[in-house]
């Protein structure tokens, strides 16, 4: 039996402003809370999680990207604020927020999902919330975390140029996930 693979659609982001959000979360350690932060080359935008597939899903899987991309323009997104996840609750995730051309976001979000389940993947329950997972906290953040996250409400990180969707492969390692591009499909010109 070949090995699962783990999964997900997303849009990597520029190393300008992976470098903008690294910065950021130096800003935000100085907190002293307990969370595991993520590492500046695993940041991104994810757009569909698909979990664990086996290794012959990946080609009907890039298929449908491909279909998707063929309907889909290129957009700019922009990545800015700083959120706590899940709202109204105890806070797990700190993330930044994801604006600009969102509806073009969703509109792929929804592409995929009908493309997906004809392959026979279920549909996700959850609807899109784009943003950039930041750290996830192991305890609870602290007052000092909380006023930092606060004080970044409004800052700006960069801007994303969408011109592909990546297929990305998340491999568990003992220092935590590492993510590669298994496909690159460019969208619409």
């Amino acid at each position: 039996m070949s090995r699962r693979l783990r999964c997900f659609v997303g849009i990597p982001l520029s190393s300008q402003v992976r470098g903008r959000l690294e910065r950021e979360i130096g800003f935000l350690q100085l907190a002293g809370a307990p969370v595991r932060w993520v590492p500046k080359e695993n940041m991104h935008i994810t757009v569909r999680f698909l979990g664990e597939i086996d290794p012959d899903e990946v080609i009907p899987v890039c298929r449908v990207l491909e279909e998707v991309a063929d309907e889909v323009p290129r957009h700019r997104l922009e990545i800015r604020k700083l959120i706590l996840f899940p709202p109204g609750k105890p806070p797990r995730v700190i993330a930044s927020g994801v604006e600009g051309d969102t509806d073009k976001l969703l509109a792929t979000f929804n592409l995929l999902q009908d493309r997906f389940e004809t392959i026979g993947f279920r549909r996700e329950q959850r609807r899109l919330m784009p943003h950039v997972t930041l750290g996830r906290l192991k305890g609870p953040p602290g007052e000092d975390l909380l006023n930092r996250v606060e004080r970044a409400k409004a800052r700006g990180f960069g801007v994303v140029d969408v011109n592909a969707l990546h297929l990305i492969l998340s491999e568990r390692s003992p220092n935590g996930a590492v993510y590669s591009s298994m496909e690159a499909v460019d969208l619409l010109g």
